[in-house]
């Protein structure tokens, strides 16, 4: 028996303790618990076009970068309860860095990431906890191997999205930057507390459907702001046949002061203040695999912000992913994304946006473990930052990636 199972079997009759006192026929011989996670790491030399990393490393100034982008480890267990079978699920991040990036709170907390209590069978399946919202999960099925944020292998979400998130109803702001701080107004996240839906197959076309728990409001608890109440609602139609996808994404956010602007009392106008908004984003991807080996992919998204009263932007971009396997273990890679300026109906904002693009050459040791090449780059216009993973960026500056990442899955 290999160290893998042992794990398994130990975790297993924890769980089974648990359960004493149930009966014998509602438990036991119909359970499993499966173990399983992966790393992605990455060594690279980065230049990051003006901006600073940390106060160790001189502004504007090249340097090489050892990180880590969401290592995980999940623990997934399933019992068949007649017709149906109920099912949970704990990923959570752990450094093998060192670092002490783990916390309590976001994704590096136990369970932060996808993870969650549910129920499935012929209906489809239902399921509560933190989850990838579905209409981040078009882009994630369209992007294949490269990342959103990540510092070597990411970019078209930091760009396209303004980051992502990890985190329930907090709101907060949106920029032109690639944000990922908890709290960001992102289209890119993972749900806290929320109540989610997968349809079964109905001749290729599912349906996902999310809503948030009232009692994950944040942020907008002001006296004056009582009666706002911050919801998110998230929305997929997918249809899969063979080497075909497509899928359509809907997100709404409800009272999230995306422009982190003065709270106003209920009733006030003023344009410089808030009082309450609805944003929303589309997205719509495709991809295709060809008889050569080739897979062609891409999506298109557009985002409405309402960010103080009477105050709107809006924020389009695109993305394009190559990935061609050239013959046994070889394989060559490529993204291509790029938004336009942030457009309000009050005034105008030129020049904020960014495009970007990556190549990557892969060696497929197993099934398992591949190793990559990278190169990539962010080319803001004047007056937008994007950067990403720990990089930041001055405005109108042009960010520069490349090395070495490899990847194992256990």
């Amino acid at each position: 028996m290999n160290n893998k199972s042992r794990i398994a079997l130990a975790i297993a009759a924890a769980f089974g303790a648990a359960t004493m006192g149930v009966s014998s026929s509602a438990v036991a011989q119909t359970s499993t618990v499966q173990m399983g996670g992966g790393f992605n790491m990455f060594y690279q030399n980065s230049k990051p076009g003006g901006g600073a990393i940390t106060s160790t490393v001189p502004q504007g100034k090249s340097h090489d970068n050892l990180s880590l982008s969401e290592p995980e480890m999940w623990i997934h267990g399933e019992e068949k309860i007649g017709a149906m079978t109920t099912w949970f699920r704990c990923t959570s991040s752990f450094d093998l860095m060192g670092t002490g990036s783990m916390s309590t709170t976001g994704a590096g907390q136990f369970c932060g990431r996808n993870s969650a209590l549910g129920f499935k069978g012929n209906f489809g399946n239902l399921f509560f906890g933190m989850w990838d919202t579905p209409h981040k999960d078009v882009a994630a099925q369209v992007r294949g191997w490269w990342g959103g944020t990540a510092s070597l292998t990411g970019g078209f979400a930091n760009v396209l999205y303004d980051g992502s998130g990890n985190i329930g109803n907090a709101g907060g702001q949106f920029a032109n930057n690639g944000s990922t701080t908890v709290g960001s107004s992102t289209f890119y996240d993972r749900r806290a507390r929320s109540i989610n839906y997968h349809s079964p197959s109905m001749s290729g076309f599912t349906v996902k459907g999310q809503f948030s728990a009232a009692n994950e409001h944040t942020n907008l608890t002001t006296i004056t702001l009582g009666t706002l109440a911050p919801r998110s609602i998230s929305a997929a139609v997918e249809y899969t046949n063979g080497p075909a996808y497509v899928g359509l994404g809907y997100e709404n956010h409800k009272d999230y002061n995306p422009g982190s602007v003065a709270a106003a009392n209920i009733g006030e106008t003023a344009l410089t203040q808030y009082g309450g908004g609805t944003d929303t984003a589309w997205t719509i991807g495709g991809r295709y695999t060809l008889a050569t080996n080739t897979r062609l992919s891409g999506l298109w998204t557009t985002q409405n912000y309402d960010i103080a009263n009477g105050s709107q932007v809006k924020k389009r971009g695109w993305a394009v992913f190559v990935d061609h396997t050239i013959s046994g273990p070889h394989a060559i890679k490529g993204q291509y994304f790029k938004t336009g300026d942030l457009k309000s109906n009050l005034a105008a904002t030129p020049d904020t946006g960014a495009k970007g693009w990556s190549v990557a050459y892969t060696y497929q040791f197993s099934k398992r473990t591949e190793a990559s090449l990278v190169y990539g780059l962010i080319d803001n216009e004047l007056n937008a930052d994007y950067g990403k993973g720990a990089s930041t960026a001055q405005a109108g500056a042009t960010q520069k990636n490349y090395g070495l990442n490899i990847r194992h899955k256990f």
